[in-house]
């Protein structure tokens, strides 16, 4: 659900709020635990599609607001 979802709002700023609402639209998480829970889902999800550890090329964080996922060129 979270790759889908950045993909289809590529370059687009991806509130945590609304992300969290996206993934989990039956769960009344915690403000913190639900802050983790995504957290960990993205590092799961970079750790299978980023190429390069040391750098987030796809999937950046945007500090405090959210998630920004970026194509690759071609």
């Amino acid at each position: 659900r979270l790759l889908a979802y950045l993909f289809t709002h590529a370059g687009e700023l991806c509130e945590k709020d609304v992300l969290i609402g996206h993934i989990w639209p039956d769960e009344k998480l915690e403000h913190g635990i639900r802050d983790d829970s995504l957290a960990q889902l993205v590092k799961r999800l970079r750790d299978k599609i980023e190429t390069n550890t040391d750098s987030h090329t796809y999937i950046q964080t945007v500090r405090g607001r959210g998630f920004r996922f970026v194509q690759a060129e071609t």
